[in-house]
This record gives structure tokens, C-alpha cells and sequence, in this order.
């Protein structure tokens, strides 16, 4: 008999199971890390809830550079509210004020929130979100990035130990089937 043939089914959806976490890791890495990097862009965890339900908090935007001419009414944008403070905010662009083909300034609002923000003007504005990744940013939180480390290194504990269980219970099944 070979080995694939003696594999319990256990230790087949173990596999898999390694194997899709193994694939679901690499996917956040490369939408949260190597795209962003490779394209110029700039991962952000979403705080609070204004752009519910676009965005929620904890999820993560991918937020890229861009001319603002190239800015549209519509497109979520993330923004310094006020110039030279590390304070971002990311809501949906309602108006956008032109001078001669210039833009001179953007009024945004949040999703769920009832009234625009102060406009701002374009070089306040860090980039358009290009894309979302929902609820990994709740890793990088400082709250609860303690209790993800747990969480990762636990999971894995367990499954190591399952592993090991496995191999065991079947090492002892094949020198009882050869005794």
C-alpha cells in the first residue's frame, strides 16, 4: 500500500485546511502589502464609522496618489481636514470647485454622516482608495493586535498538535496492523 493510500481523512482536510490558510495569509500579504508597495500606493485601517457602509472600521483602504484634476465627484478620497496635521480622514468627494480648469477646492462627507465637511483644498488630499480589504486592518490595531498575535499563535499550536496527534494514533495503528 503506499503512503497516499494509508492517509486518514483527517489527515487529508488537515491539508487542506493548512493549505487554504497558508493560501488566505499570502492573498492579505499581497493585497495589503505587495501590490500597495509595487503601485505606489498606501494601506490605511479604517477608525470610525463614517463611511458605513462603504467602509467599516477595522477594514483596510488602499489609498494612491493622484492629480486633482483627475478627481471626480464620486471618488472616496483620504485627506488631511486640516493641512500639516497627521489626522486623515477618507469620505466621498460631493463637490469640486474649478478655476479655469483648476481645481481650487473639494467638499467631502462620509457616507453615513448628515453634513459636509469643511472644503479642503488639493493639497490636502493624499490619493483616491483604489481598493478595500475588509477587517484585516483590526490586526494592526494596537488594541487588538495583542490578541491576534494570540490568536495566530494559538490556532497554530492547536493545529501542530493535531497534526501530531494524527501522526501518532496512525503510528500506532500500523504497528498494531504489522504486531
Amino acid at each position: 500500500m503506499s503512503s497516499e493510500q494509508q492517509r486518514s481523512p483527517l489527515s487529508v482536510v488537515g491539508g487542506i485546511v493548512s493549505w487554504l490558510a497558508i493560501a488566505l495569509v499570502a492573498a492579505v500579504v499581497l493585497a495589503v502589502v505587495a501590490i500597495p508597495r509595487l503601485i505606489g500606493a498606501v494601506p490605511l485601517t479604517v477608525l470610525t464609522g463614517s463611511m458605513v457602509p462603504t467602509y467599516r472600521p477595522g477594514d483596510i483602504v488602499v489609498v494612491q496618489p493622484i492629480p486633482a484634476n483627475e478627481l471626480a465627484i464620486g471618488d472616496t478620497v483620504t485627506f488631511q481636514p486640516v493641512s500639516g496635521d497627521p489626522t486623515l480622514n477618507t469620505h466621498r468627494i460631493v463637490h469640486i470647485e474649478n478655476e479655469n480648469g483648476i481645481v481650487t477646492s473639494v467638499t467631502t462627507r462620509g457616507d453615513a454622516n448628515n453634513s459636509d465637511d469643511p472644503p479642503i483644498v488639493p493639497e490636502q488630499i493624499q490619493g483616491r482608495v483604489i481598493y478595500s480589504v475588509p477587517l484585516v486592518g483590526h490586526l494592526t490595531m494596537p488594541r487588538n493586535a495583542i490578541l491576534a498575535g494570540g490568536v495566530l499563535i494559538g490556532g497554530g499550536l492547536i493545529l501542530y498538535t493535531a497534526n501530531q496527534i494524527v501522526g501518532h494514533i496512525k503510528l500506532n495503528r500500523t504497528e498494531t496492523t504489522e504486531a
